[in-house]
C-alpha cells in the first residue's frame, strides 16, 4: 500500500545573490502526519538530487522508506532540497537567471545548503543523502560548518557520487574531456518543447533514459519538471524548468567536484559516509568511484554497495529497491557528529 506523504514547501532565500538580490531555493518537507509531528525523537533525512531533475524525484524513495519504519526506527520527517536551477526554483528565480545571465554551481548549491541546515534544522537528528550530482553538493556543504563545534550530520549516503580526486581527473583527462563534451552536446541539442504534457510523456516514455524510469518518476518530471511555456496557457505547450544551458554547465564545474571529494578526508574518520554505486557504470567510470574511496588517501567508506541491474539514475529507476537499502544505512549505528 502507497503511503501518503503530506508536504509542506518552504521558500528560503540563500547566501548566493544577482545584482544584489538572494536567489530562493525551494525546499519540501514530508510527513506521514497531518500535523507534521512525525516522531520527535526520529532521525531527519535530508535529500539532495541529481542534475537535470527536481526535487519532487525523491518521492517514491521517501514514501517506501516511510513505509519501512518500524517502531524503533522512526522518521521525524523528509527534506528534499532543490537546486536554485531546477525545478519550482528555478521558476522561482527566472527572472534573476536572466539577469545575470548565470547559473549557480554545485559548490553554491553546497553553501545554501549548508544555511539552510542551519536555520531549520538545527536541533535536528540528520542523515544527508545524494544522488549525483547532490552528492557533490551535500559534501561540499560541511566546508560551511567550520566554526561551528560540530558538523550537524550522523551520517553521509552518497548514490552514484560523481566525485573525483584530482589527480586521478588528470590522469584520465582525454576521457573526462570527451565524456563532458559528449554530455554537453547530447544536452544542447535535446529537445524541450512539447505540445503537451500528454505529448511529453508519451515522447519520454518511447526514448533512453527515460523509458527505463519507474513511471511514478516520469509522471512526477512531467507534472512538475515541465512548465506552460506560456505562464497564461495551462493546456499549451510546455518546456522543462532546467535551462538546459544551466544544466549543461553542470558537468563542467570541476572544482566544486575537487573540493567537495576533498571533505571526504576530513569527514569520514567520525561520520560514517556510505556509498552506493549502480552496477553498471553507465556514466560515472570506475576510476573515479574507486577514487573517493580510496583509503590510501585518507578516504574510508563506512560501506560500498553496488545494485544489480541499476545504472546511474537509480533515484529514476528503482526507487524502492533504493529505499531498502537507504533505510538499512539510516538507522544503523551513528556516531557522535564530527568535531571541526
Amino acid at each position: 500500500m502507497a503511503q501518503r506523504l503530506f508536504v509542506d514547501t518552504q521558500i528560503f532565500e540563500t547566501p548566493q545573490c544577482v545584482q544584489g538580490t538572494p536567489l530562493r531555493m525551494l525546499a519540501n518537507r514530508y510527513t506521514i502526519s497531518p500535523s507534521g509531528a512525525d516522531s520527535i525523537n526520529g532521525v531527519t533525512i535530508l535529500l539532495a538530487h541529481a542534475s537535470g531533475t527536481h526535487k519532487e524525484h525523491w518521492e517514491p524513495t521517501v514514501e517506501a522508506l516511510f513505509r519501512l519504519q518500524t517502531d524503533s526506527e522512526r522518521i521525524r520527517e523528509a527534506w528534499a532540497v532543490e537546486w536554485m536551477t531546477h525545478g519550482d526554483s528555478a521558476a522561482l528565480n527566472a527572472e534573476l537567471y536572466q539577469k545575470g545571465d548565470t547559473g549557480t554551481s554545485a559548490g553554491d548549491w553546497g553553501e545554501a545548503i549548508a544555511a539552510f541546515v542551519k536555520t531549520h534544522l538545527s536541533s535536528h537528528r540528520i542523515v544527508a543523502i545524494g544522488h549525483s550530482a547532490g552528492c557533490s553538493s551535500i559534501m561540499y556543504s560541511t566546508k560551511y560548518f567550520s566554526g561551528l563545534p560540530r558538523v550537524p550530520y550522523e551520517a553521509f549516503i552518497l548514490v552514484e557520487s560523481p566525485m573525483i580526486d584530482r589527480q586521478v581527473y588528470q590522469d584520465n583527462l582525454e576521457d573526462r574531456e570527451r565524456q563532458i563534451a559528449m554530455l554537453t552536446k547530447v544536452l544542447s541539442a535535446r529537445r524541450n518543447q512539447w505540445d503537451s504534457r500528454v505529448a511529453a510523456y508519451e515522447w519520454f516514455a518511447k526514448r533512453f533514459p527515460w523509458k527505463a524510469w519507474d513511471d511514478r518518476v516520469l509522471r512526477i518530471f512531467i507534472n512538475q519538471g515541465l512548465c506552460p511555456v506560456d505562464a497564461s496557457s495551462s493546456t499549451g505547450p510546455v518546456t522543462t524548468k532546467c535551462h538546459k544551458k544551466h544544466e549543461a554547465a553542470n558537468y563542467s564545474d570541476i572544482e566544486s567536484t575537487f573540493q567537495a571529494t576533498e571533505q571526504i578526508k576530513k569527514i569520514c574518520q567520525d561520520v560514517p559516509i556510505h556509498f552506493i554505486f549502480a552496477e553498471k557504470d553507465d556514466l560515472v567510470p570506475r576510476y573515479s568511484q574507486d577514487s573517493v574511496v580510496d583509503p590510501s588517501k585518507g578516504r574510508h567508506a563506512a560501506s560500498i554497495t553496488r545494485v544489480p541491474g541499476a545504472v546511474h539514475l537509480i533515484v529514476q529507476q528503482k526507487p524502492d529497491a533504493l529505499a531498502e537499502i537507504l533505510f538499512k544505512f539510516v538507522f544503523s549505528k551513528h556516531v557522535s557528529p564530527a568535531r571541526l
